[in-house]
């Protein structure tokens, strides 16, 4: 045969039985299945001929590298692998999971799935690679029970199986994720705009994810006033941004850190200035009042309810001062400072919430500048606690545990005295917790976020993030939507249900980022005014500027209805209705 081919012999006597001409040179060796199908790849194409005899399975090595699975191995040469161990399964958002730790050479697992423990009834699911220990069901149903049986393969045969695993999943469904932003923790307007920065500059969201618009240019922490005016500390200026994004006035500020603004009492922006400067602006850009502190502020401040400003000057000088500018108390506390756009918290009875660098513990600050009581960390985090209505503190501590070990990273309830109550591991340090108004406790790690319950800090569920977002943290909007941020990315993530009413229940207390528990004094109230078949009218009343009307089916999932201008009155708001629905409605000021 002239040119390339493939001459097949009697395997007796050498004659030619046939030849089959091909393009070019196969580059590989031929393989032939016990059928009778001979596969071969030349002039990259693969080519498959049917021949009169299969595969002599019977014969020590038959062809190259023995049989089709390629395994250059000869039955019982190798043993079967021993049964996988299997970590106890923990619940997902999403998905279920199981986590496996091989023990004797196995190539791979086979993952089998049933409605009931008897497993009879289970049917093989997926196969997976040895190289990934993390088996996943993209196809569990949120809220239903399965059963998992898993077994190792390798070319000796199958382990036992081991099983079965009984866990679920919840749903937590991601909304959409968005590049070129995530420099920062978002803030969110009352109306859901989501405001972020990143590669793109400063951008607003809408709250499906669409973008509305963006100023290239400008970085930094966005916080946004109840009336939807936008504030952010870019390079050397500080702007004030309508709705829209045009500038409705901006000031110099070179302060030597980055910084964010807090608002306080009287619709005040107050953010540290050039050198030891610290100024209050009013909202129409004219200064209320500033002084110079004799050093430069080293964090950004954070307002209590009465109007208290706090904030860290030269890493080491604690500032109080009334809502007037007046000091109420300097003093030095011993390096003390979070990231430059975090914020102290407060807790309910009016006391800071530091933590020092050196040492890294988290100390409680009296109105006065003493210490109330104070909390051991081998390390700072730099991460400012979140607190909960009954004034537990959850925040992240790197302990050893045992004592003689080396000290590791945990999120930590502490009883309002700084006792601990829980503590679990994380993987990571930074990060202020979020609190649900359903008792849960989040906390962001690398690529996840975890769900605590509060009260023990028993882990409800994990959710998987597509970005590391150890280093950021979540925000949690009125209706329910999460929204992690990361190096470069955005991610949001219908939880269903907000923050908790508490002091300071997020990353700089609320989804505007305001760093301030100043609230218009005055009750709010909705009420039902009138229902007709067609119609329902609602009088909501609240001395905020606007309030977030939130709608409900099951008292358990909210979404946002509606801003509802009040400016100190009250309003009647007329929504569709239908007899057939029921439906439930609530007030949140924002």
């Amino acid at each position: 045969m002239a040119g390339p081919g493939l001459t097949i012999l009697d395997r007796v006597d050498g004659t030619i039985v046939r030849q089959l001409p091909l393009p070019a040179m196969p580059t590989q060796p031929p393989v032939l299945t016990p059928d009778g199908v001979l596969l071969l790849v030349a002039a990259n194409q693969l080519r498959a001929f049917r021949v009169s005899e299969g595969l002599d399975t019977d014969a020590p090595w038959p062809m190259n590298r023995r049989d089709l699975r390629g395994s250059s191995s000869r039955p019982g040469s190798v043993p079967p692998p021993e049964a996988p161990q299997v970590q106890p399964p923990t619940v997902f958002a999403n998905k279920t999971r199981l986590v496996v730790e091989p023990w004797s050479r196995p190539t791979g697992y086979e993952l089998w799935r049933s409605d009931s423990p008897d497993f009879v009834q289970a049917t093989l699911l997926s196969r997976f690679p040895v190289g990934e220990s993390r088996i996943e069901d993209g196809t569990a149903v949120p809220g239903h029970t399965y059963h998992y049986w898993i077994r190792a393969q390798n070319v000796g045969g199958f382990s036992a199986f081991v099983g079965p695993f009984a866990t679920h999943s919840i749903s937590v469904p991601r909304k959409w994720r968005t590049t070129g932003s995530g420099q920062t923790p978002p803030a969110v307007a009352s109306d859901g705009t989501i405001f972020t920065t990143g590669a793109a500059g400063l951008t607003a969201l809408q709250p499906d994810g669409s973008s509305k618009w963006s100023i290239p240019g400008l970085e930094g922490q966005p916080v946004v006033s109840a009336d939807g005016t936008i504030y952010l500390r870019a390079p050397e200026r500080l702007f004030s941004l309508t709705s829209l994004g045009t500038t409705n006035w901006s000031a110099e500020n070179t302060a030597l850190r980055q910084t964010a603004p807090a608002l306080g009492a009287d619709g005040l922006i107050l953010i540290p200035g050039a050198g030891d400067q610290f100024v209050a602006y009013r909202a129409d850009g004219s200064v209320a009042w500033q002084f110079a502190d004799g050093y430069y502020a080293t964090a950004s401040p954070s307002v209590d309810t009465d109007g208290t400003v706090a904030f860290i000057a030269g890493n080491r000088d604690l500032v109080l001062r009334h809502a007037d500018g007046s000091v109420l108390f300097t003093g030095q506390q011993s390096d003390s400072y979070f990231q430059t756009v975090s914020a102290p918290p407060w807790t309910a009875d009016g006391k800071l919430l530091l933590q020092p660098e050196i040492p890294g513990w988290l100390q409680a600050i009296n109105r006065d500048g003493t210490t109330a009581w104070t909390v051991e960390s081998a390390v700072p985090t730099f991460s400012p606690p979140a607190v909960a209505a009954d004034g537990t503190i959850f925040v992240r501590l790197s302990l050893a545990d045992p004592p003689e070990s080396l000290s590791v990273s945990w999120i930590v309830a502490l009883n309002p005295d700084g006792r601990h109550r829980w503590k679990q591991r994380t993987d990571s340090l930074q990060g202020t917790p979020v609190l649900t108004a359903d008792g849960l406790v989040l906390a962001n790690g690398t690529n996840s976020i975890r769900a605590y319950r509060a009260d023990d800090g028993i882990l409800q569920w994990t959710l998987d993030t597509a970005g590391a977002n150890s280093l950021l943290s979540p925000i949690l909007d009125y209706d329910g939507t999460l929204l992690v941020a990361s190096s470069g990315a955005l991610e949001a993530f219908d939880l269903g249900v907000g923050p908790a009413l508490a002091p300071w229940p997020m990353h700089r207390q609320n989804p505007r980022q305001s760093a301030s528990k100043v609230r218009p004094e005055g009750p709010v109230s909705l009420g039902l005014k009138e229902v007709s078949a067609a119609e329902v009218v609602l009088s909501v009343t609240g001395p905020a500027p606007s309030v977030i009307l939130l709608k409900s089916s099951d008292l358990r999932l909210w979404r946002r209805e509606a801003v509802v201008p009040t400016e100190g009155g009250a309003t009647n708001l007329g929504l569709p209705h239908s007899d057939a629905a029921k439906v439930f409605y609530r007030v949140v000021v924002p």
